[in-house]
């Protein structure tokens, strides 16, 4: 398969282009930065897209599969305004840019990225897509990621998005978590 990721070199993105490209396929990831990109993605085919808020160019005619991972860590700096503003860019003027981009390509499936947090804090509540939805920063953020990708939907055959968790593993949030663990205060 042919496939476009973007947020390549993040915590997920990493693990799949990595993962897609041991098993064959041709990978092209879209990174801002190409050298820190090569270290991290050996095989990958690498686009420069160092300005979300400006589109970028490819001379690929189809993809099978875009996975939209582009944003970023919404757990590494506290949330003021500015970076409640950088958070939202990263995501939903990126994928409008990203689909901007790559109106002229012929793409087959789209997977968006979203989060649970598009669902608000309910406790034990059992969630399904049919849920209502929260009516606070985060979930605006991920109901505005998902409409962005949707907003373009004439332009590929079908959209998945996954509404992701925390995603735990020795390099991510696990990481963080481990020290009140082993000082005996975790929960």
């Amino acid at each position: 398969m042919k496939i476009l990721i973007t947020g390549a070199t993040g915590f997920i993105g990493q693990k799949l282009t990595n993962k897609f490209i041991q098993e064959g396929h041709e990978v092209h990831a879209l990174v801002r930065n190409p050298k820190k990109a090569a270290s991290l993605l050996d095989g990958a085919h690498l686009i420069q897209w160092s300005d979300i808020a400006s589109t970028f160019e490819t001379d690929q005619s189809f993809f099978d599969v875009v996975i939209n991972l582009v944003g970023e860590n919404i757990a590494q700096k506290r949330w003021n305004e500015e970076r409640k503003q950088a958070l939202y860019d990263s995501r939903v003027l990126a994928t409008r840019n990203l689909f901007k981009s790559l109106k002229e390509v012929q793409i087959h499936t789209v997977i968006q990225a979203s989060a649970i947090g598009i669902y608000g804090s309910r406790a034990a509540e059992k969630l399904d897509e049919e849920s209502s939805l929260a009516d606070d920063f985060l979930g605006r953020l991920c109901q505005d990621w998902e409409q962005a990708a949707k907003e373009q939907a004439h332009t590929y055959q079908r959209l998945c998005v996954f509404r992701l968790g925390v995603v735990l593993g020795a390099e991510g949030a696990l990481a963080k978590m481990l020290p009140a663990f082993k000082l005996g205060v975790g929960g």
